[in-house]
């Protein structure tokens, strides 16, 4: 995992953050064999989305990203998520 300090996550996870350069910031970065990927999915990472999420990972999805984006509402933190292949 790539390491971002914790109060750069806080802020991220609760919309807080302020400084340009962290408009795009990555908070975990796991690589993936991509040939093994059976399917990918995103979602944003907050309350209301929380379901999907749940439901995603209990689908046996694993999250391998998550960042903070920058669109024309402000920002939000997004969730990329795969489900890999069975053996």
């Amino acid at each position: 995992m790539q390491g971002v300090p914790l109060e750069v996550i806080r802020q991220a996870l609760c919309g807080e953050l302020e400084n340009p350069d962290q408009l795009l910031t990555i908070l975990a970065n796991f690589n993936l064999d991509l040939t093994q990927v059976a399917e990918f999915w995103a979602g944003h990472l907050n309350d209301s989305w929380a379901p999907q999420i749940k439901a995603k990972l209990d689908e046996g999805f694993i999250a391998f990203r998550v960042q903070t984006e920058f669109g024309i509402n402000g920002h939000s933190t997004m969730i990329y998520m795969a489900k890999m292949k069975s053996n």
